[in-house]
């Protein structure tokens, strides 16, 4: 089993540039063009009707789509299968991949650390439900406290959170970053690359100061840079 998060792209330029610019590698690797930063991969893709959303490579899944369809709703796409998670993000599952997609093994990103994929959901439930089915485990969390943390055979981690919870602008998807008191000099790398900030947050700062911040990448795809 092998999890990508897959973003879109219309100018592979501009994309290039804003990974670049956080310090991630670009480069091939069979088909696929990924996003690399030694520790996440993100497949980048201007495929006509293709999406932003999470791609699993998994023999074991598609024998097991039978059973998958039994409670949400698959589509099947050319050599693949695709879903659509209860928070609206879009799952593709597809054969092989057993390799790993790493090219070092050192986090580059200037983003910090990396805390996996956030969704927001209406329905904790049903989430837990859809992604137990296709392989993740809950590791953390529970619906009654309004978050859940879930992980792939992969170690692909998802947090989810329950809508209503979090009082700033939420993407789904985001990657979500955690750097503790380091947060503001992360900020500060980010602003010195001139990268753009989608938005600023002073919720959690009784002085007003930003202290964590949201970007996207140039087809929308989140990222929260957050203390914690």
């Amino acid at each position: 089993m092998k999890t990508l998060i897959q973003t879109t792209f219309t100018s592979l330029e501009q994309t290039k540039l804003f990974y670049e610019k956080l310090n991630f590698q670009i480069h091939d690797y069979e088909d696929l063009l990924i996003a690399n930063d030694g520790v996440i991969q993100i497949s980048l893709t201007n495929k006509q009707f293709m999406r932003k959303g999470i791609v699993i490579y998994s023999d074991t899944l598609v024998e097991q789509i039978e059973t998958v369809q039994n409670e949400f709703d698959v589509l099947e796409n050319g050599d693949g299968y695709i879903l659509s998670s209860p928070c609206g993000v879009w799952v593709y599952i597809y054969r092989g991949r057993g390799k790993e997609f790493l090219l070092n093994s050192t986090p580059t990103s200037i983003l910090g650390n990396y805390a996996g994929l956030s969704l927001e959901s209406l329905n904790l439930d049903h989430s837990m439900q859809f992604w137990t089915e296709l392989g993740f485990e809950l590791q953390m969390g529970s619906v009654e406290r309004g978050w859940l943390t879930m992980i792939s055979r992969d170690g692909f981690i998802l947090s989810i959170m329950q809508a209503l919870n979090c009082p700033h602008q939420f993407f789904n998807p985001s990657l979500t970053y955690f750097n503790g008191k380091k947060n503001e000099e992360v900020i500060e790398k980010i602003r010195s690359q001139n990268i753009t900030i989608t938005e600023e947050i002073t919720h959690f700062n009784k002085d007003g100061i930003v202290d964590n911040v949201i970007l996207r990448d140039p087809m929308g795809l989140g990222f929260f840079v957050f203390n914690d």
